[in-house]
């Protein structure tokens, strides 16, 4: 038997890669392990791979991406030609690509929409498993009129993080496949990174609509009013549009803004709060790696599932959002930035409070024990060589 994995581009930084390549490498001790990556877009990985685990990119060469609009007439005319003749060739890759792969071999996709564009190739005699990396909120109708489709006819095995994710789609779906919730393994080595004295609060993800980041600054602006010994460092992304608004905000000189580390614990040394302000996780990784590392953490309960990260009063606290859904759909409130910014001056201004969450913070490491996670995928990939 041996077990493929598939991901849209496994060679960029974010949470879904991080896990593929975590299960992968982990998983390859026991099966044959391929990953497939439907694009690629650099000489190498962010993350890295062992050797034993044999990675397929289908769209290796897309050397005219660039000349998609291009203003030269004949350079558009050549890449239309070109994305013909591109897109016939990957046809042909992914048809052979399925010529091989046998009755007995093991699917995982790192995302439902991964599978989707599988969905073609898919027939129902293969063994699939699908993580819910973006729960079933962020899909639009037409989307989950296949979602249905594909968890209804094809999988075997739904990977949820939530116990709230799990009754969401037992609820939707008209034939529900079995749904286990697995947490995502540790990616990193606990260890103690809390330093109250730093008075450094850290966010830690890609620059998108979802981290929210905007409103994060300016919580971090108001918080910054009655408290400006302290600051904020966000790490990931790089982008005017924020350097605009710190600048706008006049919190400049309180605010760092840093590219991707591959080693997070070099983002969370010396950290003495981790804020998220994500309108919806699948999992929200950055979070867990935080509080593993007996940083104490705030966030809003986004969808889904935060309660089961940050227990509420033990080693973080969850922000209450006035509407979990229009913040989900993009809208901001003036409210829940004010209230958002209030409980971290709560905790800031209370260091009993803030020891007491980072010693009860160390307590998730157990349940994310990366043994114990990959023990579990172990056990539902045997009961599906079994079955």
């Amino acid at each position: 038997m041996k077990l493929y994995f598939f991901e849209e581009n496994i060679d960029k930084m974010g949470g879904v890669e991080r896990i593929i390549s975590l299960l992968a490498n982990n998983l390859s001790e026991y099966y044959e392990t391929k990953v497939i990556s439907l694009k690629k877009t650099k000489k190498e990985e962010f993350f890295s791979y062992y050797d034993r685990v044999e990675r397929i990119y289908i769209d290796e060469h897309n050397y005219l991406s660039s000349w998609h609009n291009n203003k030269n007439i004949i350079k558009k005319k050549i890449y239309s030609l070109y994305y013909r003749f591109n897109n016939m060739l990957l046809l042909h890759k992914k048809k052979k690509l399925f010529r091989n792969i046998k009755e007995d071999d093991v699917l995982i996709f790192g995302r439902i929409q991964v599978a989707l564009k599988w969905l073609p190739y898919l027939k129902p005699k293969n063994k699939i498993i699908i993580r819910d990396a973006n729960h079933y909120y962020c899909n639009n109708e037409k989307d989950k009129s296949k979602i249905n489709n594909l968890l209804s006819n094809y999988t075997n095995l739904l990977i949820v993080s939530s116990e709230e994710s799990k009754k969401v789609y037992k609820k939707v779906l008209d034939k529900c496949p079995t749904v286990k919730k697995i947490y995502n393994p540790l990616g990193i080595l606990p260890e103690n990174l809390y330093n109250y004295d730093s008075k450094k609060i850290v966010a830690v993800g890609r620059y998108d609509t979802q981290k929210a980041f905007d409103v994060l600054l300016k919580a971090f602006s108001l918080v910054y009013e009655k408290n400006s010994d302290w600051s904020l460092e966000i790490v990931g992304p790089k982008y005017a549009e924020l350097e605009d608004l710190i600048l706008e905000l006049n919190i400049k000189d309180s605010v760092k803004v840093t590219p991707a580390l591959k080693d997070v614990k070099l983002a969370l040394k010396d950290s003495s709060l981790c804020v998220m302000t994500s309108r919806y996780e699948g999992y929200a990784n950055s979070l867990v790696e935080a509080l593993v590392c007996a940083i104490p953490s705030i966030s809003f309960n986004f969808l889904l599932g935060v309660e089961e990260i940050i227990k509420d009063g033990e080693n973080g606290e969850v922000v209450k959002l006035k509407d979990r859904f229009k913040y989900f759909d993009g809208e901001n409130d003036d409210e829940d930035i004010a209230n958002l910014a209030n409980t971290v001056s709560k905790l800031i201004e209370n260091r009993k409070l803030m020891d007491k969450y980072s010693k009860n913070a160390i307590k998730m490491r157990d349940s994310r024990n990366k043994e114990k996670i990959i023990e579990c995928w172990k056990e539902e990939i045997e009961r599906l060589e079994n079955d």
